[in-house]
């Protein structure tokens, strides 16, 4: 343990924050987006408070950072004509949890000596259905995805549908994780750093074989690749997915998180039981899951219609 001294300044005990995190195995995403926010909450304060020092922090320095993220931060634009004063309650929530993260952290490596976080309150953000595609809709993507011949693309949009999974899981399958003769993918290090083998139906084997059959040697084993040889990133799944998004016509909000939802509403729909769906969509929490059949049974009129034979 270390012991509380004056010499701690937050820009330090940030950097050290993120070295932690990183040696505990938290996943890239997660440390980022910590991360970004103390930076963002740390910018505050340079401009707000002469506190230089970890030992000078003190609960106001979060309380106020909150009225200000919900009154005076600029948020998104509103109908382009600039940004609306005040972020949204859930990037509030996101930023508080990171502070409170950070604050747990302070207290076990003993940088300080009380909670900075204690007593600050988590707006209450309203939930948001998960939109998903009906059966006419995602057959338009994957269409569009076989018309341009496209062997990559056509087995990411059918791996993404087939066994939702997230972009950040799917930019990282490496080519041992599949096997095609079993008729799975292995996951690896999901949320809980857990792994877990997920069956691939049949359109998903002939997929990324026809993928398989054409993908280029390199010298890494990542499953998807670009034109250059480099493994695929996430910003590049979602580019790609929201392209043909639009080739197909689809209107409605919808991302390549939408075909996991897509996965989840219809394995629903088709009475795959809880446990199961929860394992294959690597839930932590069953309560998750369940969110899935809630939403098809809203819209059983709809599914109904879209499902028929």
């Amino acid at each position: 343990m270390t012991a509380i001294t004056t010499t701690n300044t937050i820009d330090h005990a940030i950097q050290r924050f993120q070295a932690h995190l990183e040696a505990m195995k938290h996943p890239t995403k997660t440390v980022r987006s910590y991360c970004n926010d103390l930076v963002y909450w740390r910018r505050w304060l340079k401009d707000n408070s002469i506190v230089e020092q970890v030992s000078g922090l003190v609960k106001e320095d979060v309380a106020e950072y909150l009225m200000y993220l919900g009154r005076e931060a600029p948020g998104r634009q509103v109908n382009g004509k600039g940004p609306q004063m005040g972020l949204a309650a859930s990037s509030i929530k996101r930023k508080l949890a990171a502070l409170r993260k950070f604050s747990t952290y302070l207290l076990e490596q003993e940088y300080h000596a009380v909670d900075i976080t204690a007593g600050s309150k988590s707006p209450r953000v309203p939930k948001k259905e998960p939109a998903f595609l009906n059966q006419q809709e995602y057959k338009a993507l994957l269409y569009e995805a076989q018309k341009k011949g496209k062997a990559r693309d056509e087995a990411i949009l059918m791996t993404l549908i087939q066994c939702g999974l997230r972009e950040g899981e799917l930019v990282k399958l490496s080519l041992p994780d599949l096997s095609l003769e079993k008729r799975e993918v292995r996951l690896r290090g999901r949320k809980g750093n857990v792994d877990t083998d997920i069956p691939l139906a049949t359109p998903a084997v002939d997929a990324l074989s026809k993928w398989l059959a054409v993908r280029p040697q390199v010298e890494h084993d990542r499953v998807f690749i670009s034109k250059t040889g480099r493994p695929l990133d996430e910003r590049a799944i979602r580019y790609m997915v929201n392209y043909y998004m639009k080739k197909a016509g689809i209107r409605k909000q919808a991302s390549a998180h939408t075909l996991r939802h897509t996965f989840g509403a219809f394995k629903s729909a088709k009475n795959v039981d809880l446990k199961t769906l929860q394992y294959w969509m690597g839930h932590k929490s069953a309560e998750t899951t369940l969110h899935y059949l809630h939403l098809v049974k809203k819209r059983a009129p709809e599914l109904m219609e879209a499902t028929s034979l």
